[in-house]
């Protein structure tokens, strides 16, 4: 069955699907950094020293640089669309769409992101999605055994992909 290609994505799958791990990065910025700075700030104000003012400083900077981190790790994103598939990882967004994507895979286990999803595209590059790896499961909502012993088996978001990249395939999302 072949249908015209939507004005818009619709989306069939998003990973985290879970906002409670947005809910408990902001609790934690609020309930333990913002005080944490905040007395940091006041100690080393109220101690007269060179020291304590020095102190201060590098601990801000530390809470600073955390919560930086912490940003950076909830920008990721795996988003399967009619359209293709966007990859948001620590510092970019890749939009790949299926016209170019001729394999998704379950990708190695690799240290960093250890059974992520793997798109392999037409030119021969892979592009490895960092949400979707065992390091991310919880965060995504999902037991870490989700990936089976071993890691072999894939996830929902390996799925997803696999599954949206065969309706395409079909014509399902026009080509």
């Amino acid at each position: 069955m072949s249908s015209s290609r939507p004005s818009t994505p619709v989306v069939l799958f998003r990973a985290p699907e879970r906002p409670w791990s947005l809910i408990v990065a902001i609790a934690l910025a609020v309930l333990v950094l913002l005080p944490l700075a905040i007395l940091v700030a006041v100690l080393g104000a109220t101690s007269g020293s060179t020291a304590g003012i020095v102190l201060s400083l590098v601990a801000g900077l530390f809470i600073l640089l955390v919560s930086c981190m912490f940003v950076i790790a909830m920008r990721q994103r795996f988003t399967v669309t009619t359209a293709g598939i966007e990859v948001a990882s620590y510092l970019g967004t890749r939009r790949l769409p299926w016209s170019q994507i001729r394999l998704v895979r379950v990708g190695p286990a690799t240290f960093l992101a250890p059974r992520a999803t793997e798109i392999v595209l037409a030119d021969g590059s892979t592009v490895r999605a960092p949400a979707t790896s065992m390091n991310f499961a919880l965060w995504r909502g999902e037991m870490p055994t989700a990936h089976g012993a071993g890691g072999t088996s894939p996830t929902r978001c390996t799925l997803a992909a696999i599954d949206a990249h065969r309706r395409y395939l079909a014509g399902e999302f026009g080509r």
